[in-house]
């Protein structure tokens, strides 16, 4: 654990943690070989995604790529452009109404949100697309942005309009309404 230490501050965090045998597999000291392994991975699922016959196995492929590259580049896969493939998967699906209110989607669509510097303007396009429009989780990630800029009044009002989209599960959403309030009150 002690060469995790060192080197610990190029990793960039992860909502749901990292794997640790993952982890120092991604940072070991033998570069060369563990670039070569990574960049055989990463050429794998490009094909698999070009070569699949539907959306189903498309987005699959997407959704264990992005997941792959966020345990394996625990510098954010600036290398390989990991925004782009976001932005590749997000293009492709977020219109497809199949995906438009899929957990997996919308992690992957919240994973590009704190990589781009317009988070907010990003969340509006996409509502008008009717995505996440049935997930409390998107409404709750876009009000603690407008809350992060201190725009409370429009954040408790994205949380109303989740309630009246009938988003679920719901209690989570009248729970950060309820947080949201008495956080507002003091301003």
């Amino acid at each position: 654990m002690d060469d995790l230490e060192i080197i610990k501050e190029n990793v960039q965090p992860l909502r749901q943690g990292r794997k640790i045998d993952e982890l120092k597999a991604a940072l070991t000291h033998d570069i060369n070989e563990n670039d070569n392994r990574r960049e055989m991975i990463r050429q794998k699922f490009e094909n698999d995604i070009k070569q699949s016959k539907n959306d189903d196995e498309i987005f699959e492929t997407y959704y264990k790529y992005i997941n792959w590259i966020q345990q394996n580049y625990p510098g954010g896969g600036i290398k390989i452009k990991f925004a782009e493939i976001l932005e590749k998967c997000i293009e492709t699906f977020y219109k497809n109404e199949k995906y438009q209110n899929d957990e997996r989607m919308l992690s992957i669509f919240l994973i590009y949100t704190n990589l781009v510097t317009t988070p907010i303007q990003f969340f509006k396009v996409v509502f008008k697309q009717n995505f996440g429009k049935k997930l409390s989780r998107f409404y709750i990630e876009w009000s603690y942005h407008l809350e992060m800029q201190h725009k409370y009044k429009k954040a408790i009002q994205v949380i109303k309009i989740g309630i009246e989209n009938g988003a679920e599960p719901l209690s989570s959403l009248t729970r950060t309404l309820n947080d949201l309030e008495v956080r507002t009150m003091r301003f």
